[in-house]
């Protein structure tokens, strides 16, 4: 759509500015240990119901080191999946990968386990921009088609090093969102109506309110 393409990188600049701002907050308050403690993805927690954590946790980040590698690729990947699918139901799908991703890695952990960061939604980018390249309406399916997933695989592997690195969450980010992708592509394309890109935005927010104030209000999303 055009509103999309000319609307796609206000929205990614926002969800980086948000990010952003999260963390220097954060630090400069002193309140990142205790953000990550009430926001993190810890499996223990998720596996009690706090499925929230799953979406917050996309929003801290360790270091600055770790923030900036997340923005990178929220622009590599994010930016033009977002441009491609619409500045609502882009972010909404981005969302869906990186908060899938997290709850079943907290399932498939099933232990004292704590991650933070985008990279999660990052590789759900990833994934995602596989499936459109393999969903592609126009051109019949072939062997070839599948190989934007082995290449996504591969900057999947490269973006999940590090002595810290939560590889699982990459994993299962980047498998949601091929999968979803699958899904949601055609989907898209077929299911259209004045103000869609604005009613997914509105959803998506809402979604992030609601995650947001749950620990306050004791609430289990």
């Amino acid at each position: 759509p055009g509103s999309a393409s000319s609307f796609f990188s206000i929205t990614a600049m926002i969800t980086m500015a948000v990010m952003c701002a999260i963390h220097f907050a954060g630090s400069y308050y002193q309140l990142h240990d205790h953000w990550v403690l009430i926001y993190g993805a810890s499996a223990l927690y998720i596996l009690q119901g706090e499925t929230h954590r799953a979406i917050t946790a996309l929003f801290l980040h360790g270091d600055v080191q770790h923030l900036l590698g997340n923005l990178a690729g929220i622009l590599i990947f994010a930016a033009p999946l977002i441009r491609m699918t619409g500045y609502g139901t882009g972010v909404f799908i981005l969302l869906f990968s990186g908060t899938a991703g997290n709850l079943v890695n907290g399932h498939f952990q099933q232990s004292i386990h704590l991650s933070i960061g985008a990279s999660t939604l990052v590789m759900g980018a990833a994934g995602l921009l596989c499936a459109a390249r393999i969903m592609q309406p126009d051109q019949p399916f072939r062997i070839k088609s599948l190989l934007p997933v082995f290449s996504g695989a591969l900057l999947m592997a490269l973006f999940s090093q590090g002595e810290n690195t939560d590889v699982w969450a990459h994993i299962f980010g980047f498998i949601f969102g091929l999968l979803s992708g699958c899904l949601f592509f055609p989907l898209n394309r077929m299911w259209q109506f004045p103000g869609k890109q604005a009613t997914a935005l509105t959803i998506t927010v809402i979604i992030l309110i609601i995650a947001g104030a749950a620990p306050f209000f004791h609430m289990q999303i």
